[in-house]
């Protein structure tokens, strides 16, 4: 009879240490989840509008929403990307449909306008699904500033394009006054040239006849 019941509380002293080391690992495992749930993420804009570009952009209030947007939400979870997915597929679509500048209406402008729509769409879409990684929201997410600096990076070109062919034709208008008043001062001087030659001949036949 003893040696049952001992045998019995060994059964239980066993069962109770696999119950409490499932739990444990159970809490450890929610514990890491909560964690990860709450750690943050940080994403950077790699490149940034000039300050002639800034001024050059100023009023393209969509534009700095849209910046505005993307810097208050840089320090970010995965849960909050989402929950933010709508709005940020609101304000591209915005900033697509608003270019008034007519320097910046090339296709290649064009095209990085749409590239950051899609991937806002994208996010979005990805906050109506049930089963999606972290690590997936992550990269998607990340799209959406890469795209964002591939744009500034357009925007500086197209404005250093601009000055370019702004001094280029400053210098072809600058040769071309030159040129155009180097003629001026040839033809005015031509006459007198022509009348001094007549000169120096008239004295050059007098001197013949005196001899």
């Amino acid at each position: 009879m003893l040696s049952k019941s001992l045998f019995i509380l060994l059964i239980l002293s066993i069962f109770y240490s696999c119950n409490n080391k499932i739990l444990k690992e159970e809490t450890t495992i929610l514990q890491e989840k909560k964690a990860d749930s709450l750690k943050k993420y940080v994403l950077q804009i790699s490149v940034k509008l000039t300050p002639k570009s800034r001024v050059f952009i100023q009023d393209w209030k969509e534009y700095q929403r849209l910046s505005s947007f993307l810097e208050d939400n840089k320090i970010y979870t995965p849960e909050e990307s989402l929950l933010n997915a709508e709005e940020l597929a609101k304000l591209t679509q915005e900033l697509k449909d608003s270019i008034r500048i007519e320097e910046l209406q090339t296709p290649s402008v064009k095209i990085r306008l749409n590239v950051i729509h899609n991937e806002a769409l994208r996010i979005e879409d990805m906050s109506k699904i049930s089963i999606i990684t972290r690590d997936e929201i992550n990269t998607e997410y990340g799209k959406i500033y890469e795209a964002f600096s591939a744009l500034n990076s357009k925007i500086n070109n197209n404005l250093n394009q601009k000055e370019l062919n702004e001094e280029l034709e400053d210098f072809i208008n600058e040769i071309t006054t030159i040129d155009s008043l180097n003629l001026d001062t040839i033809l005015d001087k031509k006459p007198i040239k022509f009348q001094n030659k007549k000169l120096n001949d008239s004295k050059i036949l007098k001197k013949l006849k005196i001899k």
